[in-house]
Formats: structure tokens, sequence, C-alpha cells
């Protein structure tokens, strides 16, 4: 029996809600999410989409996740991952190991 490679993920981590923080900017840092699915969870927490927001950190209006994946949604929505942006210019610093989601 001929032995089967692993091949690597494809896609970029998706973000959870409440774990995944920013890069950040000089103040306040990194932030994370404050809203995300009711009904789809990556790890047992509620994977974030595009339009959720994150902590405000420049006075209202909150940055929101901008981009996505434009082949994986959640509730219809793009689904956030590593890398992607905000509304504010900030980027997604980390996501979950275990579940990906393609471009």
């Amino acid at each position: 029996m001929a032995e089967q490679a692993l091949t690597p993920p494809v896609g970029f981590m998706k973000v959870r809600l409440g774990v995944d923080p920013t890069f950040g900017h000089p103040v306040p840092g990194p932030i994370v999410t404050t809203l995300g699915s009711i009904t789809v969870f990556t790890d047992q927490i509620a994977q974030n989409r595009v339009t959720d927001p994150y902590i405000p950190h420049h006075g209202p209006p909150p940055p929101l996740a901008a981009t996505g994946s434009v082949t994986v949604y959640t509730d219809q929505l793009m689904t956030h991952r590593f890398l992607d942006s905000l509304t504010c210019g900030d980027i997604n610093a980390a996501g979950s190991i275990t579940a990906y989601a393609g471009n």
C-alpha cells in the first residue's frame, strides 16, 4: 500500500470572536471582535464575518471586518480570516489553526 503524503491546509485561518487579535495600531494595540455568528462556530467559538465590529479604538464608529473569503461564507457573509483587513486599516494577526477558508 502506497503512503499518502499529508497536504498542507489551503486558504487562511478563520478568525474567531474575542480570541484572534489584530496586529494593532500604536495606540491602543491589538483589538478583537465584539460580535460573531450565532449559528457557525470554529473550535467551539463564534465565527467572524465581514461587517462584524471590533473593539472601538478611535472613537465611534467601531472598525468592521472589511475583507474575507470570496469562496467561503458564514451566514451569507464572507468569512473573515487571518491577514484580512478592517475598515480602520488594521489587519487580523491570528486565527484558528484547525479551520481554514480559501480565497
